[in-house]
């Protein structure tokens, strides 16, 4: 837990001090490789432009970030990808897409959709199938996001940690 308050504290201090997020986990991994062990951990960053209508993301041995249109398609964010935050790598070019009002954008750990007997390719398809199958256009999204959810664990217990951001633009 430690390690996680660390890296949460160096990315959001790099990120609020003013570094372009192609920088910020380069940064990052300079100021967390300097102790006697190295931390490593996976960590996803979406910046909004509501002016432009557009998302900036970047992550880090993250499951992409996904992102639901008003015509129900479900787009997979593969831009912005580098390996886990502590790995060294150089500036990533962040990757960029326009959110129309009523676009959702879904962030999610891979706890909630990993399972044992299936690539990681195909446990991120089958949430691709749960969102575009779940009405998250209207109505609150806190009970779209239990109906999410509840789609992807079913009845079992997750065997890690589980977590999931939707936000909607307006």
């Amino acid at each position: 837990i430690a390690d996680m308050i660390q890296v949460r504290s160096v990315v959001n201090a790099i990120a609020r001090g003013g570094a372009s997020l192609g920088d910020v986990f380069h940064l990052a991994t300079g100021l967390l490789g300097g102790g006697r062990e190295m931390v490593t951990a996976s960590v996803a960053m979406a910046l909004f432009d509501p002016g432009a209508g557009t998302v900036e993301y970047v992550h880090a041995g993250h499951p992409p970030l996904l992102l639901r249109r008003n015509d129900g398609s479900v787009e997979v964010l593969d831009g912005g990808r580098q390996p886990l935050l502590g790995l060294p790598i150089g500036q990533v070019r962040p990757g960029v897409v326009d959110l129309e009002p009523g676009a959702v954008l879904v962030a999610y750990t891979d706890g909630l959709i990993e399972r044992r007997d299936e690539s990681i390719d195909e446990s991120v398809d089958r949430l691709v199938g749960i969102v575009a199958d779940t009405d998250v256009s209207t109505g609150p999204l806190s009970e779209r996001l239990d109906d999410v959810v509840r789609r992807c664990l079913g009845d079992d217990d997750p065997a890690d940690d589980v977590a999931i951001v939707l936000v909607r633009r307006r």
